[in-house]
């Protein structure tokens, strides 16, 4: 609860976030708290913020008449997921119907790959007779949380 007062009272600014996010870990990296439960608490609470942002965006929105600065931060409406219609083209719709049958034909190709990498060990597409053998697959480790209902 410290820390929420901790945060009303800090200016929101960058030069802020590393100090309080090391705050805020400080009994994990102490081993005065568990690092499962310190993560499935954030992620509720990082739910819980996005919510709030989500209530809050419209009415924002409304109330934002002009550019504004407040406590530092630049506020400005912003004009974000901004998608054309390029289907009136003639010359796009032509590049695309060309287009796409190979953007399935690579899908199938990647499919296959994807199987040989899994299982292990190559195979002959029996359509084509090329032989398709596992790649090298990279990845990274992460932590997935999902919240109860």
């Amino acid at each position: 609860m410290e820390i929420i007062k901790k945060i009303e009272t800090t200016m929101p600014v960058k030069a802020n976030i590393n100090i309080l996010a090391n705050e805020l870990t400080d009994g994990v990296a102490s081993g005065f708290v568990n690092p499962l439960e310190f993560l499935v608490k954030i992620e509720f609470l990082t739910k819980v913020l996005e919510q709030a942002k989500k209530q809050v965006k419209d009415l924002a929105v409304q109330s934002l008449s002009s550019n504004e600065s407040l406590f530092g931060a630049k506020i400005e409406l912003a004009e974000t997921g901004v998608k054309y219609d390029y289907s009136q083209s003639e010359s796009w719709q032509s590049i695309k119907a060309q287009i796409e049958p190979l953007e399935t034909e690579l899908k199938a190709i990647e499919e296959q790959i994807k199987m040989a990498t899994k299982i292990g060990k190559s195979f002959v597409d029996e359509s084509t007779g090329e032989l398709i053998s596992p790649v090298q697959k990279t990845s990274t480790a992460s932590i997935k949380i999902t919240l109860g209902k």
